[in-house]
């Protein structure tokens, strides 16, 4: 819960007079604004107090304020303060207190008390009045360096000491936004202060530099011989912070910028670690990630796929392909519908170079959408056709497509529109993207799967849940990619067990297993004599236009091997 308390300007007057009396000082403080608040009889006065500094013969804030930290975070703050040969100790508590009109208005009571420092108190180091120019430089949340403190101390060190290698680190709270919006910004401020805590703690040598440059963002700059990543790894892996009663487990990432080009500005090498840090996405393992010029082209190929994507669309640059699924007579018994990319030059976009940053975006759904509706009208005309009756397309649905879509009611438009058999349109997810998010991807698939699609769990055996996968969620069929074994001489033989063993698993469920990968005859031919039934691979036929479809089918349709 939070730590301020609520209280009527009658009420704060009672206390403040209680305090006066068994404290040395005590008073109430504006903290934004450092400057005392006076109670008279008609209420609160912000505007004549005297400033808060002047206790301390001081000209300037505090550094080390506890009236903004506990103002700023709703918490109670204590902290010590040596004068010369005197301790103080201060107490700082945060007031909501209700004017007579209703309003509310934030004040912290501080109470201050003073003895004669003993031995052991000299330790703790003297309090130096503030200037200007520290304040400029440094956060006073924190006490950390702000950005402009931050980049003039990192410029210093990299002048003065040309010869040694240096890393810049930038650190961020996961979903802070989020934080502040379910339990307030006050709370938000308390987390980081204990992340700036944190980091001062792991970084406690006199040779790092750490800085708050902006709200939930921090950098740290230390020789590279003192970085270690499976350190920062542990680090950032979970920090438990109570807020309302309750604790709860806060993430960060880091992206980390070896440096390499010290002449640069220090805010494009912060540019840097923040581009590999953002690269991290929403990985729950990974938490540290590195800049390299090859992220740097990777990161503006995405941002030209993203920004093109419209235009892309707008000139039919994408288009759907067809991969035959083949029985063991090598049969065409259906395809997978796949998106390839061609630019206006006839060059070919890859898919991997263009679908990841998609759904990155969100902008995935627009072109499933479009995949989808191809791949529907293309039934529609085979339904009518001898030969292509039976035959039925998978098409891929993205995870990203289940937060942008009403995927049920998109497919039952299609459906509708050209009027298809809905078992002919399989719905195909992979088994990572099910683990990831199983609550609402079972829920959404087992909705798909009543309303009559057959659903398909591609590169099953990639996942670390693959049974708690079949368990949970009801499928009609598995495709396995071949790939995922890497068999070489030494683990053929566990592969083939593997490989064996999923199929008689999926066959004792009732389900249809399909393997991908096959690019052998060799592989085909063992994969038979295992008892597979259905395949799709390079050695029947790579992904084709669907003239280039038909025509298989047309000519050969039982043995097409040797057309890829």
């Amino acid at each position: 819960m939070s730590d301020a308390l609520r209280m009527s300007v009658e009420e704060v007057r009672d206390l403040l007079k209680l305090k006066q009396q068994t404290h040395q000082l005590a008073r109430l403080v504006d903290a934004d604004d450092c400057r005392e608040v006076v109670l008279d009889q008609e209420g609160p006065d912000f505007t004549f107090g005297k400033r808060c500094f002047s206790v301390w013969a001081s000209e300037l804030r505090c550094s080390n304020c506890s009236s903004y930290r506990a103002h700023h975070t709703a918490s109670i703050v204590k902290k010590q303060e040596r004068v010369g040969h005197r301790l103080y100790e201060i107490h700082s508590q945060p007031i909501h207190m209700v004017l007579s009109g209703g309003a509310v208005m934030p004040v912290t009571m501080e109470v201050i008390d003073s003895r004669e420092a003993t031995e052991d108190d000299m330790t703790i180091p003297a309090k130096v009045n503030e200037n200007g120019e520290y304040l400029i430089r440094h956060d006073v949340l924190t006490g950390l360096l702000n950005a402009r403190g931050f980049y003039e101390a990192v410029r210093k060190v990299l002048r003065e000491n040309t010869k040694e290698r240096y890393v810049l680190i930038s650190i961020n709270v996961r979903h802070f936004k989020l934080l502040q919006e379910l339990h307030g910004a006050e709370k938000g401020n308390h987390v980081l202060l204990i992340f700036a805590n944190r980091i001062l703690k792991m970084e406690s040598t006199p040779d790092t530099l750490v800085g708050r440059l902006w709200g939930d963002e921090f950098a740290i700059f230390k020789p590279y011989r003192l970085f270690s990543q499976d350190r920062l790894q542990r680090e950032l892996e979970r920090a438990e912070v109570s807020i309302n009663g309750n604790t709860i487990h806060v993430q960060a990432h880091a992206g980390v910028y070896p440096i390499t080009e010290p002449r640069i500005p220090v805010s494009v090498m912060v540019g840097h670690a923040d581009m590999a840090r953002r690269n991290i996405r929403e990985s729950r393992a990974n938490l540290v990630s590195f800049y390299s010029h090859e992220l740097l082209d990777s990161i503006i190929k995405k941002q030209e796929i993203i920004s093109s994507f419209e235009e892309l669309m707008a000139e039919n640059a994408f288009r759907v392909y067809y991969q035959p699924q083949v029985n063991r007579d090598g049969k065409i018994v259906g395809a997978e519908a796949l998106v390839r990319c061609f630019r206006a030059d006839g060059t070919i976009i890859p898919p991997a170079s263009f679908i990841p940053y998609l759904e990155g975006s969100g902008q995935i759904a627009k072109l499933d959408k479009f995949v989808w509706e191809t791949a529907a009208a293309q039934l529609k005309k085979w339904s009518s056709r001898d030969g292509y009756k039976d035959l039925a397309i998978s098409i891929n649905v993205s995870p990203k497509d289940f937060y942008y879509l009403n995927c049920r009611q998109v497919l039952d438009n299609l459906v509708e529109k050209y009027q298809i058999d809905k078992k002919k349109l399989h719905v195909e997810i992979t088994e990572s993207a099910i683990i990831y998010d199983m609550e609402r991807e079972s829920h959404t698939l087992d909705d798909l799967r009543k309303a009559g699609y057959v659903l398909e769990i591609d590169d099953f055996g990639k996942g670390y849940s693959s049974l708690n996968t079949l368990k949970n969620v009801d499928v009609e069929t598995l495709k396995i990619d071949m790939a995922f074994l890497q068999m070489t001489e030494e683990n053929k033989e566990k592969g083939k067990v593997i490989l064996k063993s999923i199929l008689m698993m999926g066959q004792a469920l009732g389900l249809k297993v399909l393997i991908e990968g096959v690019e052998t005859e060799k592989q085909f031919q063992t994969l038979l004599n295992m008892g597979y039934d259905y395949f799709q691979g390079y050695l029947f036929s790579r992904p084709i236009p669907v003239s280039e479809f038909e025509a298989v089918l047309h000519e050969n349709k039982y043995r097409i091997r040797g057309n890829a």
